[in-house]
């Protein structure tokens, strides 16, 4: 009870000197998670059905999860940071593989994790979702991606008009719902659309 005791209280001591370094962007500290947790990352992914640099890209994309998590008030851990961060590599290595239309990732070999893996699942989701919508917003016309930037940041009508140099508050709302439909047909066009959908 006491090795158990003694060896939680060294996990948090160990998760709080990383949380703390990644919150302050210390350098020394990320590079130290880098030489750390790489290998392993690396080695997961190779062997199953993937490259170095396929492991490089997760790793990163990895990283970039882990601070976005880190810096939400609520965040804190049951587990060892490498556990939790092997947890969020190993949900978007498998979501990649399933893309690809790859067999099945071997969860067998990636230790499970109690912080909530249906929590890292769904951010990695939004995550997903995010950079997809703001994909097709880029492929509308610049005067759509304006009125609906106006449209979402919650500017009336008449505001949109009197930016825009439309001539009525009318006809902003017309474009402003002909461009939400273009957006819409952008998205539901994409095959990407019907797998998220699921």
């Amino acid at each position: 009870m006491v090795n158990m005791e003694s060896k939680q209280a060294t996990n948090q001591t160990t998760n709080n000197y990383y949380i703390d370094g990644i919150r302050n962007n210390n350098s020394k500290i990320i590079n130290e998670i880098y030489e750390k947790y790489s290998k392993a990352i690396i080695q997961y992914v190779t062997s199953n059905n993937g490259s170095a640099d396929d492991a490089q890209d997760v790793f990163q994309e990895g990283m970039i999860v882990l601070f976005q998590k880190v810096h939400t008030p609520d965040f804190e851990l049951t587990s060892s940071l490498l556990t939790y961060f092997y947890s969020i590599c190993k949900f978007i290595w498998s979501n990649r593989l399933r893309k690809k239309r790859l067999s099945t990732v071997d969860m067998e070999n990636a230790p499970e994790v109690s912080d909530g893996n249906s929590s890292i699942q769904k951010d990695l989701e939004y995550k997903e979702r995010t950079e997809f919508y703001r994909t097709k917003f880029k492929q509308l016309g610049e005067g759509c991606q304006k009125v609906l930037t106006f449209f979402y940041e919650g500017l009336k009508m008449a505001q949109i008009a009197d930016k825009m140099g439309f001539a009525s508050s009318g006809y902003a709302a017309k474009r402003k719902h002909k461009c939400k439909q273009q957006l819409m047909k952008l998205v539901t066009q994409d095959n990407f659309y019907h797998e998220i959908s699921l």
